[in-house]
């Protein structure tokens, strides 16, 4: 109930809701005698406050927008707060036009608050749209295009990286099939990981195609095996071998030659470009071949062994008179050769078989283990006896005599050469001296009688040596 005085409604009003007019029962205390009276109240009452975020939209990842409504609160009591949740990616998240960069789809939720703390709700969704990845590769070294045939040797691996990102966020999720079978999945990708497909295929032609590519924000390529396929070629290597057309091992002062399969180019181990080289050394050789596309290929080692050959030596040559007996020819070494020339027959020099006069004498060795042959030659001079002046005994010294080890010779004249033959006239003793005095040592010899023959300036000495 509610009543007026002066003017004034006392007791107690029902409280109106919203505005407009409504009627009220009130009682005229005046009067002796109650009267109902009716009058009218106007309550006058703000709207509900309203929040408003604006409408949902869509941006390219990257880019800003301004979001709430225009106003973004409205009735109410006025004097608004605004609150912006979640707050990232808000320039400032109690602005109430914020301006949104968010890097993922967001639902944001806007609270509005007026003075009398009465609040309203609404919310907004920012979807994003990401952009394709882009992205560039090469293929050893050389840029990826899309329909592009690459030639590779079968000895170059093939390796496929990422070389640019223009476009999308990474790391990225890539599949390669290799010849419409083979998926290879690499994940992790970026310009700090690019690798990605690394192999030798087999010779022949293969197809590569990229059949997803996807970047950390689920953004794909469509239809990637459009933009990314190539053709790889992988080509044999070409032969290489080599052939001799001799022994690869021969003695000293031989060769062999050395033929590589055919090829376009040629280098052999020791910088020779041409298809055979001649080898007269010891050593290991092969060739690096080159065919008409580039490729490469290099043969095996051959081995060549050229032995040296023996080191041969032959006596001083020998002065014999005519009438000398046949003797041993001794003194070559090493020892088991055979000696040639003129009056040899079984390794012994025959004067009468040879004459009068100087012949040259050829001694010959051959290594058992090598078989390398190796000479040499002395000369052995036949003189007539009437041609062979026998000098002055006085002006020779031969001491002692006998002796057991030494034989001292002298001379007025120099002497050119000492000779001494056994009984068998064999030669046992020879030595070119070129001086006035000359020491024979014969300790080795065996005991007996000796013809001691010495060659001075102007004839020859003849003397009887007895060694004990």
């Amino acid at each position: 109930m509610a009543y007026y005085e002066s003017g004034v409604m006392r007791g107690n009003a029902h409280r109106a809701s919203g505005s407009g007019v409504r009627c009220v029962r009130g009682l005229n205390e005046s009067h002796s005698s109650a009267r109902k009276h009716f009058f009218y109240v106007e309550v006058s009452q703000p709207h509900s406050l309203i929040a408003d975020a604006g409408e949902d939209v869509e941006i390219t990842l990257g880019d800003s927008i301004s979001i709430g409504g225009n106003p973004s609160a409205d009735l109410g009591y006025g004097n608004y707060t605004y609150q912006w949740t979640p707050g990232d990616y808000l320039d400032d998240p109690n602005s109430p036009n914020p301006v949104a960069t968010p890097p993922t789809t967001t639902e944001y939720h806007l609270l509005v608050t007026d003075k009398n703390n009465c609040t309203a709700e609404d919310s907004i969704e920012v979807s994003v749209r990401h952009i394709p990845p882009e992205l560039e590769f090469s293929i050893n070294d050389e840029s990826f295009d899309s329909g592009e045939l690459y030639a590779f040797c079968y000895d170059q691996p093939v390796n496929i990286k990422l070389t640019e990102v223009h476009a999308g966020s990474p790391p990225f999720e890539i599949v390669i099939t290799i010849n419409e079978e083979d998926d290879y999945v690499f994940s992790d990708v970026d310009l700090a990981n690019p690798r990605l497909f690394e192999g030798t295929p087999d010779v022949g032609l293969h197809s590569i195609t990229f059949t997803k590519i996807a970047d950390a924000n689920g953004a794909v390529v469509e239809d990637p095996e459009v933009l990314y396929n190539a053709l790889i070629e992988v080509m044999d290597l070409p032969v290489a071998e080599i052939t001799p057309d001799g022994d690869l091992e021969f003695c000293e002062g031989g060769s062999v030659e050395l033929t590589a399969s055919e090829a376009h180019e040629y280098l052999w181990r020791m910088g020779e470009t041409t298809r055979s080289i001649i080898v007269d050394q010891s050593g290991g050789f092969n060739v690096t071949v080159t065919d008409a596309n580039g490729c490469q290929n290099t043969s095996d080692v051959v081995e060549v062994i050229v032995w040296d050959l023996p080191d041969v030596s032959c006596p001083d040559d020998l002065l014999v008179r005519f009438s000398d007996q046949a003797f041993d020819l001794k003194g070559a070494n090493p020892g088991g050769g055979t000696y040639t020339g003129e009056g040899v027959s079984d390794g012994q020099f025959d004067p009468v078989e040879a004459g009068a006069g100087t012949w040259i004498i050829t001694y010959n060795y051959t290594d058992d283990v090598t078989g390398c042959e190796n000479s040499c030659s002395f000369e052995i001079e036949v003189t007539d006896d009437t041609s062979i002046r026998e000098t002055d005994q006085d002006n020779v010294q031969v001491f002692p005599n006998p002796t057991t080890g030494l034989i001292n010779i002298t001379s007025e004249q120099p002497i050119q050469k000492v000779m001494m033959y056994d009984m068998q006239g064999q030669l046992v003793y020879s030595s070119n001296v070129d001086d006035q005095s000359h020491i024979m040592h014969v300790t080795e010899m065996n005991q007996g009688v000796y013809f001691l023959q010495i060659l001075l300036k102007d004839g020859v000495h003849t003397q009887m040596v007895q060694i004990k």
